[in-house]
């Protein structure tokens, strides 16, 4: 569940610090899809004018979040469809035997991306 943070500020080109200035702002920075939820808000209901809401998105924007993004996204790719290959594939067994190696293969997938995220954070963020 994300949640949204509605900042009222004024200035820096923006009038008026009222609701329909606000501006709807992601407290996961990376999420690409809170973004478009975002936008899809403002264009739905017309709460900021896009002027201001421009001004919002570029305000914090790093370019660097978006390679480090894609290069977490990918490694995660890869550790979920190599962990779970690897447990599907040693499955011996009935349908049973299948459904514990998905259960041990989503748990050990989430490990390893648990610190995988503590290491390529460090990696690139520091």
């Amino acid at each position: 569940m994300h949640r949204l943070i509605v900042n009222l500020t004024a200035g820096d080109g923006m009038e008026g610090a009222d609701l329909s200035s606000a501006l709807i702002n992601s407290s996961a920075k990376d999420n690409t899809a809170t973004m478009f939820a975002s936008v899809e808000v403002n264009l739905l209901t017309g709460a900021v004018n896009p002027e201001a809401y421009l001004t919002g998105i570029r305000y914090d924007f790093k370019p660097f979040y978006i390679t480090y993004s894609l290069v977490k996204s990918s490694v995660f790719a890869f550790i979920i469809t190599s962990v779970s290959a690897f447990y599907g594939y040693y499955a011996k067994g009935n349908s049973l035997e299948v459904g514990k190696a998905s259960t041990r293969a989503v748990v050990a997938s989430s490990i390893v991306i648990m610190i995988f995220n503590l290491i390529l954070t460090q990696i690139l963020l520091t």
